[in-house]
């Protein structure tokens, strides 16, 4: 019974080696799994960090093109006002024009009646 004792426990030992084993070996799988994914977690931050480095960069750009189309659409409408106005003196001016030119006409009406009505008296 002894060597029957023996053996079982021999057995159980063997057995339990190469539960130990096993286990062993899956901790160093998921260990090197983990290196990995911790690789892969730092290739990621890194990756990360250098997107927001960008998008810090083309954030800035946004912001200043931004500021100049908001500068430019200010010099657009003084623009646009400073041309109302010259429309506006442009249509006075013609007005004024034709009241000149109207009145010239009156005038040459005038002397020519008056120089048709001397020659004639």
């Amino acid at each position: 019974m002894r060597e029957g004792g023996i053996d079982e426990e021999e057995e159980k030992k063997t057995e339990l080696r190469s539960r130990l084993l096993n286990v062993n070996d899956r901790m160093e799988n998921h260990v090197g799994r983990l290196g990995n994914v911790n690789r892969v977690a730092v290739e990621t931050e890194m990756t990360m960090t250098e997107m927001a480095t960008n998008l810090r960069g083309h954030r800035e750009v946004i912001i200043h093109g931004l500021e100049e189309t908001k500068e430019t659409s200010s010099l657009l409408n003084r623009t646009n006002r400073i041309i109302t106005l010259l429309h506006n003196k442009e249509y006075f001016n013609k007005a004024i024009l034709m009241l000149v030119i109207a009145m010239l006409f009156l005038i040459d009406i005038l002397i020519f009646y008056i120089k048709f009505l001397k020659r004639r008296h």
